[in-house]
């Protein structure tokens, strides 16, 4: 059985993202998303700011000074920073950086200001005190960061960035196969040996959820993904 190991980008994002692509992101049958890593929004050390509102008060004061890290159009930072633009007034500038590690390093240095990456790829920084974390873009804390506020608990609720890994198969694979894999792998997930292994040291959130859970997740984020694809001003390439 060919199975797809896909993220939400390939269900949600790149459907705005690119004018083509060369599968139909509403072409497979869902079999579960694995787990999820939720962003923190961080920022450089040296800027004056402990929390989104201290964030938006600094931006207001001394316009067009910030910028945020990006990987891309429609990348996770650009989406959440622009959605940030559009509901606060602020004037954040996008930067863009060939991948992940370039942004984390250009943060330390304190070249750009602002940008985001999961428990996994910025807890030995935010340990090290190396970056800063304003709070998790999530609807509950992180389990490794239990002191850092949620965006709602900040007053901004819009503002989520995450990315999940989920697991599917062409659409037409009869339901009995699609049931038995979905358990199977739910199975193997919650096993404590798998989390040990491949959830905790990345700082992911263990999910497992049923065809049917994820068929509702992607039905959920879509509006919001393209909502924030809008306020990102992204045009399909």
């Amino acid at each position: 059985m060919a199975c797809l190991a896909a993220t939400d980008q390939t269900y949600l994002s790149n459907r705005f993202a690119f004018k083509q692509l060369p599968y139909d992101p509403d072409g497979f049958a869902n079999i579960s998303i694995i787990a999820q890593a939720d962003q923190f929004m961080l920022t450089a050390p040296d800027v004056p700011a402990n929390s989104i509102r201290e964030l938006v008060s600094l931006d207001r004061q001394k316009p067009d000074s910030l910028s945020y890290g990006t990987w891309g159009e429609g990348s996770t930072p650009q989406l959440l920073y622009e959605t940030l633009n559009k509901s606060a007034g602020t004037k954040l500038l996008g930067i863009p950086y060939k991948g992940v590690a370039p942004v984390l390093n250009a943060l330390g240095t304190n070249e750009i200001q602002l940008s985001v990456a999961s428990a996994g790829t910025a807890g030995s920084f935010l340990r090290a005190g190396r970056l800063k974390a304003l709070a998790i873009a999530a609807k509950s804390r992180s389990l490794d960061f239990p002191e850092i506020p949620t965006t709602a608990e900040e007053g901004y609720p819009d503002l989520l960035a995450f990315i999940w890994f989920g697991l599917a198969v062409p659409r037409g694979t009869p339901v009995a196969i699609i049931d038995k894999a979905s358990s199977e792998i739910r199975d193997i997930a919650r096993q404590p040996a798998f989390s040990e292994r491949f959830i905790t040291p990345n700082g992911w959130k263990l999910i497992a959820s049923t065809p049917a859970e994820m068929g509702a997740t992607i039905q959920v984020e879509l509006p919001m993904i393209r909502k924030m694809i809008e306020n990102a001003g992204v045009l399909p390439q």
